[in-house]
């Protein structure tokens, strides 16, 4: 029981390592673009990478370069 115990905790503890330093190697890279509306406020996209454009808006995008998200500059209200 002891030694079931044991190997059960060791191989655990290991895949944990292995795991962490996997993740350390290869982090996750995020972009952040802004952009300047016209209402003098700013919209922030964050991705794999994006664009904006001051006045328009801003669009992030995967590791794939599938779209994730658009957000427009809204118009002040009347």
């Amino acid at each position: 029981m002891k030694r079931t115990l044991f190997v059960l905790l060791s191989t655990l503890s290991l895949t944990l390592f292995v795991i962490s330093g996997w993740l350390f190697v290869r982090p996750v890279f995020a972009k952040e673009c802004n952009a300047n509306c016209p209402s003098g406020g700013k919209v922030t996209c964050y991705g794999t990478s994006c664009t904006a454009q001051d006045g328009v808006g801003c669009s992030s995008y995967d590791q794939n370069g599938t779209l994730i998200i658009e957000i427009p500059c809204t118009p002040l209200a009347d």
